[in-house]
């Protein structure tokens, strides 16, 4: 147990699985039937942070055990750390790609090879950036899953470097971030439409570099007697910087800054269920950590749950209440309907995909791990 800490120094944290929930939920908000409501509207279309609270935590845990590897036994075997992210990642994301790809789900046009090669080589993130979304909303979330493949290839360098020099951890991350920061302001000046910032992982580390940094310092950070302050200030700064500067798909010298916004509120999120069990306790409640232990299936099958209710809903209710495409709820009851119903198909989903495609993996997975990371 570390100092001024409510959880392990190592090991499986519940909470954080629950963390993982509410980082799909926002997402899921972000993704659903916008509501008739101007206010919440607003705040709904901001709840792409989820993807960035996903992105921290993954740099935070996939740190923090290369760090434990890295010290107790002098070194981090890449073979094992590559086999865990394969066993953990390509099963249920090649099943959705090739399986969807194959039944014509996917309407790529004619551009449909350079898509799909996109997403199996895990460069989709990148083709987005420079030729916009692909015409397969079911499956365009999955760049995300592209972004953190490729910042896997530099995880264990950082952490090693971590371990020998924290100076030149910092340092390092210091001029990624300055590199980013060259690439928004060249995407800006050269009105480089979106999603290019948001999706290409060069211009955008602050989220996966953030976790990073939380694992290396986790015993300072948890240990440190201001820390509640520090939350609060990092928390305010980025709820300012995330909410009233300016939306993520807007152009403007807003997105140069936005994503340290995102990162800094991801960041607080963390830092404050990691020190205190008022907030560790609900998060790690059996039903809850459940739901963050399926959450990448949630994530996977989420866009097809709501156009399996796109299709669904103007059969069940009066075609008045919802909007043309389906996607703009007028009725407050429909939209509380339709919101009910596609978490509960993308539960289900999930929880099927989890038990009978994922589990198999895992355990297979565990082989592999030098600590004990969460139950299978």
């Amino acid at each position: 147990m570390t100092a001024g800490s409510s959880v392990p120094s190592s090991g499986y944290i519940p909470a954080l699985d629950g963390l993982r929930f509410v980082a799909f939920f926002l997402v899921f908000l972000h993704h659903s039937f916008y509501t008739p409501l101007d206010g919440l509207s607003y705040f709904q279309g901001n709840m792409w942070f989820g993807v960035e609270l996903f992105f921290l935590l993954s740099g935070f845990l996939i740190t923090r055990l290369l760090l434990v590897e890295r010290r107790e036994t002098g070194r981090i075997s890449w073979k094992r750390y590559g086999l865990r992210r394969i066993l953990r990642i390509w099963p249920l994301y090649f099943a959705m790609i090739l399986v969807f790809s194959a039944t014509g789900w996917f309407n790529f046009e004619d551009n449909y090879w350079p898509h799909f090669l996109s997403f199996i080589t895990f460069t989709n993130n990148i083709h987005s950036a420079f030729s916009g979304w692909p015409n397969a909303p079911v499956i365009s979330p999955l760049w995300t899953i592209s972004a953190e493949e490729q910042f896997y290839l530099v995880l264990p360098f950082l952490a090693g470097l971590a371990v020998v020099s924290r100076r030149a951890f910092i340092g390092v991350a210091a001029a990624w971030l300055t590199v980013a920061l060259v690439f928004r302001f060249v995407f800006i000046l050269e009105d480089v439409p979106y999603p290019a910032i948001w999706v290409f992982t060069p211009a955008k580390p602050e989220a996966l570099l953030a976790g990073v940094a939380m694992a290396v310092f986790e015993k300072q950070m948890l240990a440190w007697r201001w820390k509640w302050l520090a939350i609060a200030a990092l928390t305010a700064v980025s709820v300012w910087i995330l909410f009233f500067t300016g939306l993520l798909w807007e152009p403007g010298w807003h997105q140069a800054f936005l994503y340290f916004g995102s990162a800094g509120l991801a960041a607080a999120m963390l830092w404050a269920v990691l020190s205190t069990p008022i907030l560790s306790a609900p998060l790690g409640w059996r039903p809850i950590a459940y739901l963050g232990r399926i959450s990448f299936g949630l994530y996977v099958f989420h866009r097809l749950s709501m156009y399996l209710a796109d299709w669904l809903v103007p059969q069940i209710y009066d075609r008045d209440a919802v909007s043309a495409n389906g996607w703009i709820v007028h009725d407050p009851w429909v939209w509380i309907q339709g919101f009910i119903l596609v978490f509960a198909v993308t539960v289900v989903f999930a929880a099927l995909s989890y038990q009978f495609l994922e589990k198999p993996f895992l355990k297979l997975k565990t082989r592999f791990e030098f600590i004990e990371g969460r139950p299978v």
